[in-house]
């Protein structure tokens, strides 16, 4: 499924709240820490407390290496913390690893609440 490259309005798209009302939920996150106007681990402990958006998987992806940041984004339940390789050759051996093993492998849950 193609990503739709558009600027959007990430708490509202994700809550299917006002032109986002009919969009889909992804069926995962990919979240940068470093993000113009919050900071990601901000974003990831927004997603991660609220009830209609914890399930959804959080992949980090992010050029630091600092064991505070790798510590912290795990703390606040990301599931799982990538460092972006230098190469556009080594990002996209990632990206082909993320997609096998999150696409393939993983038994994702379903868009729907069950509770």
């Amino acid at each position: 499924m193609p990503i739709p490259a558009v600027r959007l309005n990430r708490e509202k798209y994700l809550r299917n709240e006002e032109k986002y009302a009919a969009a889909e939920r992804p069926d995962i996150i990919f979240l940068d820490l470093n993000l113009p106007k919050k900071n990601g681990l901000e974003v990831l402990a927004e997603i991660k407390k609220d009830p209609q958006l914890k399930r959804i998987p959080v992949i980090i992806l992010s050029t630091s290496r600092a064991e505070q940041d790798i510590f912290n984004a795990y703390n606040l339940h990301a599931n799982c913390y990538i460092i972006k390789p230098l190469s556009l050759e080594g990002f996209l051996d990632v990206v082909k690893a993320i997609h096998n093993f999150w696409f393939s492998i993983v038994a994702l849950p379903p868009n729907r609440d069950y509770s």
